[in-house]
């Protein structure tokens, strides 16, 4: 058995390493926090908002 065969993917999974499902949820997660960026802002508004009403 070659070195290359024993290095080789198993199914199911990229060149590096990393199955589908992995790579997925990575890119879900830097984009829910590109979303968070991006939101902050009402976020914040919402926050602030939130225990003015309450105090």
């Amino acid at each position: 058995m070659s070195q290359q065969t024993l290095s080789r993917p198993v199914t199911g999974q990229t060149w590096q390493g990393w199955s589908r499902l992995q790579v997925v949820l990575h890119w879900l997660v830097v984009g829910l926090i590109i979303l968070q960026y991006i939101d902050s802002e009402s976020m914040e508004a919402l926050f602030d908002a939130t225990f003015e009403a309450s105090a």
